[in-house]
């Protein structure tokens, strides 16, 4: 007889990044998303190297706890044993891909497209943007 009930753990979106939230949010990852966020299915042969750094991370927590399903909200629990990304001025996802317009900055990002998983992207971007700000500026 199979188990009709499934364990879920809705979690506080600020375990992830703004970017992985909107990856989240667009169905880029896979999962199913929703107006807030999006359920994850935790699958033990899911391959954790195709996740960005930070859901990899709550995704492993996850299967530590033996839960089902993962539900990322604004409005959910903040697990203290995850790491907390901060938002404040942090670029959103369109923003960093609109920067990677400017064909100095996708040549940047070919250094590091070793790694896609790493979900650095954002970081560097946002360094690269600032970056060109000041050299536009000083032009």
């Amino acid at each position: 007889m199979s188990t009709l009930i499934e364990t879920l753990a809705c979690l506080s979106t600020t375990h992830l990044t703004r970017g992985t939230c909107q990856r989240l949010s667009s169905g880029e990852l896979g999962f199913y998303a929703n107006e807030y966020g999006a359920f994850v299915w935790i699958n033990q042969n899911h391959p954790l190297d195709m996740l960005p750094k930070d859901l990899r991370k709550v995704y492993e927590w996850a299967i530590g706890q033996k839960l089902d399903w993962l539900k990322f909200d604004p409005d959910g629990q903040v697990v203290p044993e995850l790491p907390v990304c901060d938002w404040e001025g942090a670029m959103d996802w369109e923003e960093c891909r609109s920067v990677t317009d400017d064909p100095a900055v996708s040549e940047a990002l070919q250094t590091f497209s070793a790694d896609p998983t790493e979900d650095n992207s954002v970081f560097v971007v946002q360094s690269i943007a600032r970056a060109l700000e000041v050299r536009r500026a000083a032009q």
